[in-house]
């Protein structure tokens, strides 16, 4: 059986403006001995481990689930299951294309054995779209979303509290493409959802309290934006504690509004605390470390510190080329950085080498969009960074 009502919070480590992505349990109790039991057990310790940012433990346990979970005679939706939550395991390490085959996995066999109606197909269908938007396929992502909503609507009624989790994501996505009203709307309506039906202080707010405060922030309206930042990072801290990767988010995106603010002072100590969280969380060559670290390259940028900068953001290309492979976007960010910064320390020919493989690497990503969105139309017919 599905159990819809637990709602899984992962934010992008490059991208820290986030949407939700949904986890969806097995449940039904049964005896110690039966496999599965060993699949629930497996499934909810690779969850917890995920949640705490303990990312190499979380998949072991998940491929364990995974492997229970295909024992011959069992409910292959528990398969649906285990590949959507290890789907959300990748996707949250920034690893979207080992994320989204299994969500499109997971899809396939609950639009078959539960129908295209069900919350979960609704579940799948959201994480496909946060796929979409952080590939920057912006028609394909809102259509998901409306597609998750409309079936959300229909079988949850309009003021439960995984509706508030699409609102949040096509909220999100509107911010992205400007669209600021819209956005605006949609982030309060799923933030009265969840306060109304879980309290003020719900873990769940917290993602939503972040990206509405990055909708202030983009609009200059900073005297809005901190105090939701600051309530984002006491929700954070007060459940999952002081030493988790979203606390590190949090703290990033905090500090980056100080830095627009020019409270230089604040926004260095901030990305300190940051850089210090997320190594303590995720170890050294996190993509999310890496992320902070061209942050700090940024503000010491700002401050005509070039040389300072540019160690910054070597470092941060390093990492993020070995997190996420050499024609991932955040390099392409970390290599923009790069060239800014020997520009102005008089390297005219290695800032030259560094933004034509930046513009290459986001030529590629283009092209890549574009072959995608011409391949899905074929098929339909036949069947902040902060």
């Amino acid at each position: 059986m599905i159990n819809c009502d637990r709602l899984c919070r992962a934010i992008g480590p490059a991208i820290l403006h986030g949407g939700l992505l949904w986890c969806l349990w097995g449940n039904g109790p049964v005896s110690a001995e039966e496999p599965s039991d060993r699949w629930e057990t497996y499934l909810e310790a690779g969850v917890q481990a995920r949640e705490k940012g303990r990312y190499a433990e979380a998949q072991r346990l998940l491929l364990e689930a995974l492997r229970e979970a295909r024992t011959p005679g069992e409910d292959d939706t528990r398969a649906a299951e285990s590949l959507n939550n290890l789907g959300l395991l990748y996707h949250v390490q920034g690893r979207h294309a080992q994320a989204k085959p299994l969500y499109e996995r997971a899809l396939a066999i609950w639009e078959r054995r539960l129908g295209p109606e069900h919350p979960a197909s609704a579940a799948a269908l959201n994480n496909l779209a946060e796929i979409a938007a952080e590939e920057n396929d912006m028609a394909e992502a809102e259509r998901l979303y409306l597609r998750s909503l409309a079936i959300e609507e229909r079988t949850l009624g309009q003021g439960h509290p995984q509706l508030a989790v699409g609102l949040n994501n096509l909220a999100e996505l509107y911010r992205r493409q400007r669209r600021d009203s819209g956005a605006e709307a949609l982030y309060l309506r799923a933030l009265a959802i969840v306060e109304a039906a879980e309290g003020a202080d719900h873990p769940d707010l917290a993602p939503m309290l972040n990206n509405l405060a990055g909708l202030y922030k983009q609009q200059g309206r900073y005297a809005l934006a901190e105090p939701l930042y600051q309530r984002t990072l006491a929700i954070r801290r007060g459940h999952d504690g002081p030493i988790h990767p979203l606390v590190a988010v949090g703290l990033n995106n905090l500090a980056s509004l100080y830095h627009l603010q020019g409270l230089t002072l604040s926004a260095e100590r901030t990305y300190v605390e940051a850089l210090h969280v997320a190594e303590q969380t995720l170890g050294r060559e996190a993509s999310l470390v890496g992320t902070i670290l061209g942050n700090v390259g940024w503000l010491a940028y700002d401050q005509g510190f070039f040389a300072q900068a540019k160690q910054s953001y070597q470092r941060a290309l390093v990492i993020q080329e070995r997190a996420l492979g050499p024609d991932d976007l955040r390099v392409a960010t970390a290599l923009d950085g790069l060239a800014r910064a020997s520009r102005r320390l008089g390297q005219v020919a290695e800032a030259d080498r560094f933004a034509a493989r930046a513009a290459s690497i986001r030529t590629r990503q283009t092209q890549g969009n574009a072959e995608g969105l011409s391949t899905q139309g074929r098929t339909a017919q036949g069947a902040q960074m902060e």
